[in-house]
């Protein structure tokens, strides 16, 4: 009996730590509502679906079961933009895609044994809950890595060789390692925490933040498109006046007008071809 009593965690190291995760939640969760607000702003040429995700989102509380459909719409959100950047492949899309479907089945599990196991004790205590939680966030962690990975790879395989572009592309790459490795290395925390420390509610706290760390990429990562796009061009008159430098005196452009005469077969032929190319035209863009 007494050994039972010393394995209850006291108040103070149970909620300490917790209590202050909660504030930091509720800051990041004031910040994705500002970033919302923004992307609110500048909204008018998006699809209605991302609109509708940006909702879901913004309206997501603080129990674990909305910290889920945050995640599964943030990782759907960056799928899609695999789906595109890798050109559709889909090698690349679905084996993220069921690594998502994997770790939100685990994370509802979690959230269902939460109600079933009457006691903090039992809930640390079982095998059940440890199994899922753990494989849950792990889970989400390796989508984080594969998800930057997969976009680097591709962004780094886009470069032209212009200077404005490949800037461009590698603020993006970036931008996706930071985000990436933020939500990364936190879910690997909770893991962690949820393992080592079973006295103590800091991997719950820890997770509520992850949540709200989700929301903010998905909100900076929409809301970036609008400052990159009011960047000057970089091909300014100081620019050009080096490229005439470099290149010399202009030199006059000399026009030649070249005749052929084309027999009346001939000029069967060639309209013949030219609608075949037409029609093939016309295939490419249906397929496009």
């Amino acid at each position: 009996m007494s050994e039972h009593a010393t394995a209850i965690p006291t108040a103070s190291g149970l909620l300490g730590g917790y209590v202050i995760e909660i504030f930091i939640a509720i800051l990041l969760y004031g910040i994705s509502i500002a970033q919302s607000y923004v992307y609110w702003l500048n909204c008018g040429q998006d699809a209605a679906y991302l609109k509708i995700i940006v909702s879901i989102v913004m309206s997501s509380g603080v129990c674990v079961a909305s910290g889920m459909l945050v995640v599964l719409f943030v990782q759907a959100f960056y799928l899609r933009r695999v789906w595109i950047l890798s050109h559709r492949n889909k090698l690349l899309t679905i084996v993220p895609s069921l690594i998502l479907l994997l770790r939100i089945s685990f994370g509802f599990a979690t959230c269902a044994l939460t109600y079933t196991m009457k006691t903090w004790t039992e809930f640390r205590e079982e095998i059940g809950p440890m199994f899922t939680l753990s494989a849950g966030i792990a889970l989400s962690a390796l989508m984080d890595l594969l998800i930057a990975g997969i976009l680097i790879f591709h962004l780094h395989s886009s470069k032209t060789g212009f200077k404005e572009t490949d800037h461009l592309i590698q603020k993006l790459m970036s931008y996706a390692v930071n985000t990436g490795a933020i939500t990364m290395i936190c879910s690997i925390g909770v893991v962690f925490i949820f393992v080592f420390q079973k006295d103590s509610l800091l991997f719950a706290g820890l997770w509520l933040m992850c949540s709200k760390l989700y929301a903010n990429s998905m909100f900076g990562t929409l809301n970036a498109r609008q400052l990159l796009r009011k960047q000057p061009s970089s091909f300014n008159a100081s620019d050009m006046g080096r490229f005439h430098a470099t290149t010399g005196p202009m030199r006059p452009i000399e026009i030649f007008q070249e005749s052929t005469k084309v027999t009346d077969g001939e000029a069967f032929q060639m309209s013949h071809t030219g609608s075949n190319d037409d029609g093939s035209r016309r295939k490419v863009g249906e397929l496009a």
